[in-house]
């Protein structure tokens, strides 16, 4: 089972919205809070920026990503900003890091200058980087094109310095059919897949319906009901959103956001031992939207791209296709691919560490 598919096929049922609390906004899956421009913050200045996001001189940043600038420590006082570009900043997942978002997308192949105030306004740090072609219209319909993501091209986001424990675990693709595409909405088909390009027909398909602006596709953030094989669980404030390029040939700048609810793994009795192992690299279960229990693990991931493939998917509702059953009606395993050479879907607390199955680009 691929680790993106059990976070992007769970999005066929259930459309509970949860809005941000006043005083935070929307980015990108997660609530953030509004920070003041002017903070008044004594600070040693003996600070360094260590890395900045996109790279220095990059010329192929998603139009709809923000800008990142990551300290050798924290520093309260840091504010980012796009020369000429409205937005707002504030302090990252990590604490040493300071995140520009732009109050409305940034133009396709445009070249900005990011910039940094910190030490309280006593240092500051710029550089330039330019937009690809993605948020470009399309210049041709993209229905009936099926797309292969491939999740290893993206970055873990969160949880936060967990990519190289999740790239030694695990890989996997989903298939993304464009089904029909309307002025706001766009329909799309997605399955697993155990190679990125054969369809498993040992899992269902899943039928989402996403908000449209060419060439911009999003969905959510809502909570979502999950069944794959014998798993059931919950996502909480599942989300994803990507862009068609201007020719078709790929779905790009695909983010995915989520929280899993980790109970349901291991026979019901996993979440203690998922929790553990975070907790192990300094990441904390988060409260869970069905019922405030501290069993949920936040997952964001972004970069990804779908490369347009030959073929169409077959619907598979229920369980599985009539092909993966046996003369009792019983389904095959998921990730059997009906007797090929796909490779088995795994123990359950793989699936879970599976949702942010990419590897950290550095």
């Amino acid at each position: 089972m691929s680790p993106l598919a059990l976070l992007l096929l769970g999005c066929g049922i259930g459309d509970r919205l949860r809005p941000c609390d006043e005083g935070s906004r929307m980015v990108r899956g997660a609530c953030v809070p509004l920070q003041d421009a002017d903070v008044d913050v004594d600070v040693d200045c003996d600070l360094e920026v260590e890395d900045v996001y996109p790279g220095l001189g990059a010329t192929d940043h998603d139009y709809r990503d923000p800008v990142e600038w990551t300290l050798s420590r924290p520093d309260d006082s840091a504010q980012a900003w796009i020369e000429d570009v409205p937005g707002f900043s504030f302090l990252g997942a990590e604490p040493h890091q300071v995140v520009f978002v732009p109050d409305e997308p940034l133009d396709p192949l445009t070249t900005y200058d990011a910039a940094l105030a910190f030490c309280g306004g006593q240092q500051e740090a710029r550089f330039s980087f330019t937009t690809s072609s993605l948020g470009t219209p399309t210049a041709a319909s993209p229905v009936g094109t099926l797309y292969s993501l491939d999740p290893s091209a993206g970055e873990i986001i969160v949880p936060p310095g967990m990519g190289p424990v999740m790239e030694a675990l695990l890989d996997g693709f989903v298939l993304i059919e464009v089904l029909s595409v309307g002025e706001d909405q766009v329909e799309l088909r997605l399955a697993a897949t155990p190679d990125g390009s054969t369809q498993d027909l040992c899992a269902p398909t899943w039928t989402v319906t996403a908000d449209y602006d060419d060439p911009h596709v999003s969905f959510g953030p809502a909570d979502q009901d999950l069944r794959y094989g014998d798993v059931s669980m919950t996502l909480g404030d599942f989300g994803f959103e990507g862009d068609f390029s201007a020719d078709g040939a790929t779905l790009g700048g695909v983010s995915a956001w989520g929280l899993v609810d980790t109970r349901p793994l291991n026979g019901g009795q996993g979440a203690a031992d998922v929790c553990e192992l975070m907790a192990g690299f300094g990441v904390a279960c988060e409260p869970c939207p069905s019922d405030g229990g501290e069993f949920c693990l936040g997952v964001r991931i972004r970069g990804m791209e779908a490369v347009a493939i030959s073929g169409v998917l077959t619907p598979v509702e229920g369980d599985c296709h009539e092909d993966c059953q046996d003369a009792g009606g019983a389904c095959a395993p998921p990730g059997c691919a009906c007797g090929s050479a796909g490779r088995p879907a795994g123990s359950l607390l793989v699936a879970l560490l599976a949702l942010a199955g990419l590897r950290r680009r550095r």
